[in-house]
């Protein structure tokens, strides 16, 4: 294992991979975020390509224009949280299950990759311009292994420490850019990206639940019983109810009553990191519902 991950340096150090036996995944083998992401601001093939601070396009008509992650909401929300002049870093992790062998115990892992949002979107999407970099590797526990979720977010909060601990009154980190300029920065938890069973996992849902809203699956459309979409799910409630020790209210709205890791990061919402996806929630999940809704 560690040879296989020792040929994914990607112009990182040789001894780039740390080793944590303390638990249950087996052995969680990971690296310095912070290393991970001075490489892919300082990465020269990225230096063209690169995006620094939030942008508003709009149409003639007035309208928001939104194309890469500059534009968006986030990015020009966050940044009038932090200090003037500084430059967000967008962190953005993706994880999916992967199954590893049949012949030495069927045995999965969750593998963790990161990439930032100041490269361009356009380039992520090329596998040879090597924006994602796989930061840790969460091997499946032993089969009968209880608390899983809770143990998962123990072992990714073991990866992205620097994330959880950041404080967002100081300086930020200081970081060389690949156009030459050093930058104050501050790298943020921006989107996790998944198939279904991630998402739920980070959000600590029950299986069926949506990770971002309360309205129950097979609810009628204009269902008005929960609170709007915009402000669903809310953290601070929720630990507020989980102090209470106000398990039943936690269930009602599909809510796993466990201490989530992610309330902790900064300027973290973790029922907006799931982003959505054309495959699972477009053709999957609106069209299929809508098609089979017409048939009936």
């Amino acid at each position: 294992m560690h040879k296989l991950l020792s040929e994914l340096n990607l112009g990182l150090s040789d001894d780039s991979w740390i080793e944590d036996d303390s638990h249950i995944f087996r052995t969680l083998h990971y690296r310095d975020i912070l290393q991970c992401i001075q490489f892919l601001l300082a990465h020269l093939p990225f230096q063209v390509h690169l995006d620094f601070e939030p942008v508003r396009l709009a149409d003639p008509e007035g309208h928001q224009i939104y194309t890469r992650m500059d534009s968006g909401d986030w990015w020009c929300d966050t940044q009038d949280q932090l200090p003037a002049g500084v430059m967000i870093v967008p962190v953005i992790c993706a994880s999916n299950k992967t199954h590893l062998t049949n012949f030495s115990g069927d045995q999965h892992a969750w593998p963790l990759y990161l990439t930032i949002g100041n490269i361009q979107k356009d380039i992520h999407r090329t596998l040879k311009r090597s924006a994602w970099i796989l930061v840790g590797l969460i091997q499946c526990p032993p089969k009968g292994a209880k608390n899983i979720d809770e143990a998962w977010h123990n072992a990714v909060d073991t990866v992205l420490p620097q994330l959880r601990h950041l404080d967002i009154t100081g300086p930020g980190l200081k970081c060389d850019c690949a156009d030459g300029f050093q930058r104050q920065c501050y790298p943020l938890l921006a989107a996790c990206v998944g198939d279904y069973p991630e998402p739920v996992m980070v959000a600590q849902v029950s299986y069926d639940s949506c990770p971002m809203c309360e309205i129950p699956k097979g609810a009628p459309i204009g269902h008005s019983t929960f609170r709007p979409l915009n402000n669903s799910r809310d953290q601070y409630i929720y630990s507020e109810l989980l102090e209470d020790n106000n398990i039943d209210a936690l269930h009602t709205v599909g809510l796993c009553p466990i201490h989530n890791q992610f309330w902790q990061y900064p300027i973290c919402n973790v029922y907006r990191l799931w982003q959505p996806d054309e495959l699972h929630q477009l053709l999957l999940g609106l069209v299929k519902d809508l098609v089979h809704w017409l048939i009936k």
